[in-house]
């Protein structure tokens, strides 16, 4: 970097971040979103400036989910939970698949970019606290036919991958 007097400076190099290349991308097809994005809007705001197209009923139904009992979480018996204790059994086991699995996926994914400077990181949480899944059970999922809402809860077991 050169400095307000024209000399080098390189104090100011030291301050700037280094990412990596996949993040770089990531960070520039990111931009290119959001500026498409701007320009989408500012192109409806041209368009529509009292907002009338949000108002209009196209009159359109939209389909109602349908939740069927296959789709529920599955105790260690093969059927859908009826409770917090039968949901939390089956995360205990669950757990160590689920991080086994998600392992084997970070290392093909180091096989196929050996370029990469493999400094991902995979982060397993413990499992999501049995008060708060009671909480967004009877919160987002009391009223899901079929039931109980506990059924309905699929991030007990979680974990995040930092590429």
């Amino acid at each position: 970097m050169v400095s307000e007097d024209g000399e080098n400076d390189d104090s100011a190099a030291e301050n700037v971040p280094v990412i990596s290349e996949r993040t770089a991308k990531f960070l520039s097809m990111l931009h290119g979103y959001l500026d498409t994005r701007k320009q989408m809007d500012a192109k409806y705001a041209e368009e529509d400036p009292d907002e009338l197209l949000a108002n209009f009923d196209v009159g359109a139904e939209v389909a109602k989910p349908s939740y069927t009992e296959e789709l529920q979480q599955q105790s260690v018996e093969g059927k859908p939970v009826k409770n917090i204790s039968e949901l939390y059994k089956a995360a205990e086991l669950a757990k160590p698949v689920y991080e086994k699995i998600v392992q084997k996926l970070v290392n093909k994914v180091h096989a196929a970019t050996p370029d990469d400077d493999d400094d991902d990181q995979v982060v397993f949480a413990p499992l999501k606290g049995a008060k708060r899944a009671e909480e967004k059970a009877n919160d987002d999922y009391a009223s899901r036919v079929p039931g109980p809402g506990v059924s309905w809860l699929f991030d007990i077991v979680r974990g995040s991958i930092k590429f």
